[in-house]
């Protein structure tokens, strides 16, 4: 193994990458695992022939912790945020991946970051109350960005720090959540990167870049935000453990806050959310379990628990996994061995990171989670299919 780490794993689909994990995200064909252990280093697993995983890359550009990620799919690169203000891209070559440093002329945490679907873009959040857009100049060999911080009349947009973006698939509309409670759809053409510039947007003509097209709002502050695979639906979950959807259709008629569905939960809030269909999300937060919902003509139902659904054998499987990481962290961190210490979710703290871990063409997509126990769990298609039956309100 030449000396690389052999991540820990209780089954297949369950990884124990650190002690904490702050966020991760996969390769096109899940080869490629690549996670922050809750520090400044960007970690790479690589899947070896015998289905282990080995920690082969640990980088070291950013000198605060990471806080969020995202992998393109298409074009193999990577994307990274943190804390220390900045974002690079790494790009695979020569066998190892390099980095590139993006000015994003920001002054305060990056808080998340989003590739656009075309993947020539994208989107970093902050709690500087901007965001940042950014974009490859070929003629100087450079990531540059623009930021939308004001309107033309100087206004700022944005009340309190963004949390999180996520694209529309037109690779122009951006929605963007805060914790001044709101949910905004902005246009970001970039000349000379989009080609096909809308004629209009919400009523608006020809909107320019940064230009809020259509502004929502909630009881709590956003902290998950997704949009479905066709961009007919944009959903976010709230501080106020409830769960927000807004049918934008075409993006053609004016839409305002009466289009809002909103689905009111008794559960601990929702920090991220992930659409697996059209009319299917996942949602996970500091329950430490993800919950999967399910558009009926009536709204959004709640489905079971994906740790309900994981297997046959239930909860005493779950609670099997569990009890086994338990009690190897207890007797490695302090030395004794406890017993029936272990929750019954395969999470044992937060899950603070969400994403797709397979497409979403013809059928439900598989999803992995991760959270604040160091842990990254697969959720497949059979275990998802299963938590939507029997569904309840």
């Amino acid at each position: 193994m030449d000396g690389k780490r052999v991540v820990a794993s209780a089954d297949a689909s369950v990884l124990k990458v650190a002690d904490q994990c702050t966020c991760h995200a996969w390769n096109k064909d899940r080869s490629m695992l690549a996670y922050c252990p809750n520090n400044n280093e960007l970690h790479i697993l690589v899947k070896g022939s015998d289905g282990q995983w080995i920690d082969q890359y640990n980088l070291k550009e950013h000198d605060q912790v990471i806080t969020s990620m995202d992998w393109a799919w298409e074009t193999n690169r990577i994307v990274t945020c943190s804390m220390d203000r900045n974002a690079y891209v790494w790009k695979f070559e020569d066998d190892t991946w390099k980095p590139t440093l993006v000015i994003l002329r920001q002054n305060r945490a990056c808080t998340h970051v989003r590739w656009s679907p075309q993947e020539n873009k994208f989107a970093v959040a902050s709690g500087a109350k901007c965001v940042s857009v950014c974009y490859f100049e070929e003629e100087n060999d450079w990531w540059v960005s623009k930021v939308i911080k004001e309107d033309k009349a100087k206004v700022p947009i944005f009340g309190s720090t963004v949390t999180s973006v996520a694209w529309h698939h037109g690779n122009i509309l951006l929605a963007t959540g805060s914790s001044d409670n709101k949910v905004r759809l902005i246009s970001t053409a970039v000349k000379g990167v989009d080609s096909k510039r809308p004629k209009s947007m919400f009523g608006v003509d020809k909107p320019a870049f940064g230009k809020v097209v259509a502004e929502f709002e909630s009881t709590g502050w956003v902290e998950g935000l997704a949009f479905s695979p066709s961009g007919a639906t944009v959903a976010w979950t709230g501080q106020d453990s409830s769960i927000y959807s807004v049918d934008i259709g075409d993006m053609d008629a004016p839409i305002d806050q009466s289009a809002v569905q909103v689905l009111r939960l008794s559960c601990s809030p929702l920090r991220c959310i992930l659409f697996l269909s059209e009319s299917e999300i996942v949602c996970g937060g500091y329950d430490m379990t993800p919950m999967v919902f399910k558009r009926e003509k009536g709204g959004w139902v709640r489905g079971k628990n994906l740790d309900e659904s994981k297997s046959k054998g239930g909860e005493k499987k779950q609670s099997a996994v569990s009890s086994a990481f338990a009690k190897f962290e207890n007797v490695s961190k302090l030395g004794v061995e406890q017993r029936d210490t272990a929750l019954k979710t395969v999470h044992q703290n937060c899950i603070s990171c969400i994403v797709l871990a397979g497409s979403t063409t013809g059928g439900v997509a598989e999803c992995s989670t991760s959270g604040l126990d160091g842990r990254v769990c697969i959720w497949e298609q059979q275990c998802i299919s299963e938590a939507f039956k029997n569904l309840s309100i």
